[in-house]
């Protein structure tokens, strides 16, 4: 079976300038996403306008409440006071138990004493000597109280009356309770409004950011539909015209590439076979010929390598790779592979199970050899090759890891990214006199391993000290291909 998979990576571009906006500042290690700040500012809001609220409420039915007390608290005190002017030839306390019976307690403070209540506040004691009539709120022992103080005519003394405040004291605490839940709530739902507005605002942003996502791993295809709203077309309509000059662009820069390198296969050839036949009668010729002679074969290989790999990775970016699945049995195609490369290499397949796979045999055996000859070539020779069953993909099917160690100076951190990125060679590779590679091995590694269900190339630090790169082949069947294919927007073949 042959399918064709769409080109997974990008050309070369210039680098990214950073747009002007809000630099990180003294706050900037905490990052706070825009949803939980919009649901945070939500939340404020809700919460300082039910404090508000609450605030005007309270003091509202605290007035309501106090306020015809007061009243009637005066005028009645008032009435007994007159009751009192009247009979202060009565003795003190029984003049005081005769006034009409009520929740107000009576008191007298007379030139010959206090009688009644005893525990009056100072404070308005000292007030009903330069004033008619005065009140005040305060706090004892058994709550909330309202005093009234009524002075008696010619200087006789002083009338008070006590009213407990307790019921209203209580009425307003819960009022207050139910105010202090009533904001808890609306700041609650203040918070839940505010992420539902922010993550319904937020929704075109995270379909760019998934749109530029599925753009950066290759579907150049993929563009955001208009949404009809006058704030949010023009963005997506931008993002839409960006992927569009992208994709041609880099569809431009992939057809001139294998133009390029199809153009240069014929002459390739005519040079090769000059140089082979010139290095067949090598020894008719002078020493400084033979040495020119060398030379010339040299880097003709080295550019027959290069053309090959160009033809190669320009398929790939074109959505041209004919890739050829069929059930193998992976152990012994490793095997094979090694056998016919020449290399003496110990294979390990013990932690593979079961070992047949569905593979591209073509595209493991350039995996496995390119590895095999990077390691020849910048790290001595590979010391172990081994298969092993690694965990499922995400949507369930089954991996394979492809393991090459050798046991070299290894790979540096900062370069076991780059190396697979193409024509790029790690600081030992670009040092060690007297191999000169294409510096597109490792990216074709990586690129013969995504087309295999997605799978993907790394390097880590091998158990002998050197590096370990690892292949993992993701496996496929034919209808994924088919499905994979159309997704992509490529022809089957």
């Amino acid at each position: 079976m042959s399918v064709s998979v769409a080109p997974a990576t990008a050309a070369a571009t210039p680098p990214a300038t950073e747009l002007p906006g809000r630099r990180p500042g003294r706050w900037g290690r905490v990052r706070v996403g825009l949803r939980t700040r919009t649901a945070a500012a939500f939340a404020l809001g809700a919460l300082f306008i039910s404090v508000l609220v609450a605030v005007v409420t309270y003091q509202v039915a605290r007035s309501t409440f106090v306020e015809p007390l007061r009243k009637s608290a005066i005028i009645q005190a008032q009435a007994n006071a007159r009751l009192v002017q009247s009979g202060l030839d009565i003795e003190p306390r029984t003049l005081l138990d005769e006034l009409p019976k009520g929740e107000a307690k009576p008191a007298l403070i007379l030139p010959t004493g206090a009688f009644g209540v005893t525990n009056l506040p100072p404070k308005l004691v000292a007030i009903t000597l330069k004033s008619d009539v005065a009140w005040v709120i305060d706090d004892s022992d058994a709550g909330p109280r309202f005093v009234v103080a009524v002075p008696l005519d010619g200087d006789a003394g002083t009338y008070f009356e006590v009213s407990s405040l307790a019921s209203v004291q209580r009425n307003l605490s819960q009022l207050a309770n139910a105010l202090i839940v009533a904001a808890s709530i609306t700041t609650v739902l203040g918070a839940l409004v505010g992420s539902a507005v922010a993550a319904r605002v937020l929704l075109p942003v995270r379909q760019v950011a998934t749109a530029a996502t599925e753009i950066a791993s290759g579907r150049l295809e993929t563009r955001l539909p208009l949404l009809g709203d006058t704030d949010l077309d023009p963005l997506l309509s931008s993002f839409n015209d960006m992927a569009e000059s992208l994709q041609s662009r880099l569809e431009r820069e992939a057809r001139f590439a294998s133009d390029v390198s199809h153009e240069l296969r014929t002459p390739l050839t005519a040079l090769s076979a000059a140089a082979q036949l010139l290095a067949a009668r090598r020894e008719e010729l002078p020493e400084r010929s033979q040495t020119a002679l060398d030379v010339l074969v040299t880097q003709t290989e080295h550019f027959r390598r290069l053309v090959l790999d160009l033809l190669e990775i320009s398929r790939i970016d074109a959505g041209a790779a004919d890739i050829h699945f069929e059930d193998l049995d992976l152990g012994e195609l490793c095997a094979q592979i090694i056998r016919t490369a020449g290399f003496d290499v110990p294979l390990n397949v013990s932690g593979l199970d079961p070992r047949v796979m569905y593979v591209d045999k073509r595209r493991v055996e350039r995996i496995l050899t390119n590895l095999l000859q990077n390691a020849q070539n910048y790290a001595g020779a590979a010391t172990a090759v081994s298969l092993r069953n690694a965990p499922l993909t995400a949507d369930g099917r089954r991996c394979v890891q492809l393991l090459v160690d050798d046991d070299g100076p290894g790979v540096a951190e900062a370069d076991r990214h780059r190396i697979f990125d193409r024509f790029t060679r790690g600081s030992v590779m670009s040092t060690r006199p007297g191999i000169k590679g294409t510096g597109l091995g490792l990216s074709l590694v990586s690129e013969h391993a995504r087309l295999h269900g997605g799978g993907r190339a790394w390097v880590e630090t091998s158990p002998d000290g050197g590096a370990r790169f690892v292949v993992e082949l993701h496996e496929t069947n034919h209808l994924i291909d088919v499905e994979s294919d159309l997704a992509n927007g490529s022809d089957t073949a």
